[in-house]
C-alpha cells in the first residue's frame, strides 16, 4: 500500500518516517519491525500476509469490535481477492469492504483507515471538485488524460471487477453497497 500510511509489501508492516536513499539515491523508508531488511515506498500490489497484517492493526484501532468477529471473514476473503485478482492493493480494500458488508459486519471503519484512493488510470492522486449536482467528486490530480472528468465511475469500476474476480458475483453498475468517496 502506498501512500502517507505505506505498509511493507511482504510484511504489512507501517513504513518509518524517516527516509533513506537507496542506491538510485531514491528515498525509502524502513518497515517498523525488529526483523526489517528491506527498505520500500510501499507497493501498489502487496502480498495478502501484509494486507491481512494491515486489515488486523486498521481494525483493533478502528472499528468497534472487541471480540474481532470480522477477522476470520477478512482473511478468507483477502485469500480469494489475493489468488483471483491482480488489482492495486486499493481495489481490494474496498472490495473486502463490500464482501463484508455484504456479510452483515459495519465496515464504517474502514474508510477512517487511511486508504487512499488514486486515479485509475495513473495512480495519481485525486483532487475533489463539485460535480453537477453539488456533491464532491474525485478528477484525476495530474489529468492524466487530458480531459478534466470526473474518475469516480471508473473507480467503481475497478472496485467491482475486483470483487466480481474474487468472489465470482457480477455486480453490475451501481451496485455497490458501500460508498467509497
Amino acid at each position: 500500500m502506498k501512500g502517507p500510511h505505506a505498509i511493507c509489501p511482504s510484511s504489512g508492516a507501517d513504513l518509518s518516517e524517516d527516509r533513506h536513499p537507496d542506491d538510485r539515491g531514491i528515498p525509502q523508508r524502513e518497515p517498523q519491525t525488529p526483523d526489517h531488511d528491506v527498505l520500500s515506498t510501499g507497493q501498489t500490489h502487496s502480498s495478502r500476509r501484509a494486507l491481512t497484517a494491515f486489515f488486523e492493526r486498521t481494525h483493533g484501532e478502528y472499528a468497534d469490535d472487541p471480540e474481532r468477529t470480522q477477522l476470520p471473514s477478512a482473511t478468507r476473503y483477502l485469500r480469494a481477492l489475493k489468488s483471483e485478482t491482480d488489482a492495486r492493493d486499493e481495489w481490494v480494500w474496498y472490495a473486502l469492504a463490500e464482501r463484508l458488508h455484504r456479510d452483515g459486519f459495519n465496515v464504517g471503519w474502514m474508510r477512517m483507515a487511511d486508504v487512499v484512493l488514486v486515479c485509475p488510470h495513473c495512480g495519481s492522486w485525486l483532487k475533489y471538485r463539485p460535480a453537477p449536482k453539488g456533491e464532491l467528486l474525485p478528477k484525476c490530480g495530474v489529468n492524466c488524460r487530458d480531459r478534466d472528468e470526473f474518475v469516480f465511475g471508473d473507480i467503481r469500476r475497478e472496485i467491482r471487477e475486483t470483487f466480481t474476480a474474487a468472489f465470482d458475483s457480477s455486480l453490475d453498475r451501481g451496485q455497490l453497497q458501500i460508498t467509497e468517496r
